[in-house]
This record gives structure tokens, C-alpha cells and sequence, in this order.
């Protein structure tokens, strides 16, 4: 065995190399997908609609936020605000995975 010792530590050399590497390697592509799923987010928050769409005539805490056992309806869309960040970042990342990203 001694005299493979040598091989040993080359071939232990490489691989503790290549380990490096790849660390360095995932950690650029992190920062890259990164910087890409801000992009997308921001992308995708701009084509959200725009406003509160809390109508003017309405004072602060007049409309109760949930309708208690009714269903939701489209026209109470004014309802559903303030997670535009959240939905951009969402959508950004359903488009990713979409094309062979990792799970969401």
C-alpha cells in the first residue's frame, strides 16, 4: 500500500480541487440566479395592475377586510392588495421553474 501512497494523495489533491471549484462555481451561480430572479420580479411587478383600488368615497376601515361567509368575487379585487412584491417574486419563479429551474 505504501507504494500507491503517493496516488493517494495526488488523486486526494484533485478531488479536495475540485471541491473548491465547484464551491466557487455554485456560489457565482447562486449570486447569478440571484440577481436574475430580481429581474424577474421586477419584470412581472411591473405588469401588475397598478393602485390600491380602494374607491376615494370610502373613509379608512369603513369596508370590513373579509365579506364573512360570502365567496370571493372578481369585484372585490380591492380587497386583495399590498402582496405585490410577493406575486411578482411567485410568478418570477413559476416562469423559472417553467424552463427547468429548481422545484418552488
Amino acid at each position: 500500500m505504501g507504494e500507491l501512497g503517493w496516488m493517494l494523495a495526488e488523486v486526494r489533491q484533485s478531488v479536495d480541487g475540485l471541491r473548491r471549484q465547484f464551491a466557487v462555481q455554485s456560489l457565482e451561480l447562486s449570486r447569478q440566479l440571484e440577481q436574475v430572479r430580481r429581474h424577474l420580479a421586477e419584470v412581472t411587478r411591473e405588469q401588475l395592475p397598478g393602485g390600491d383600488g380602494v374607491p376615494a368615497d370610502v373613509p379608512g376601515g369603513a369596508v370590513p377586510p373579509y365579506p364573512g361567509l360570502v365567496s370571493f368575487q372578481p369585484e372585490d379585487a380591492s380587497r386583495f392588495r399590498g402582496r405585490e412584491t410577493q406575486i411578482a417574486q411567485l410568478l418570477s419563479r413559476l416562469a423559472e421553474q417553467a424552463v427547468g429551474g429548481p422545484p418552488t
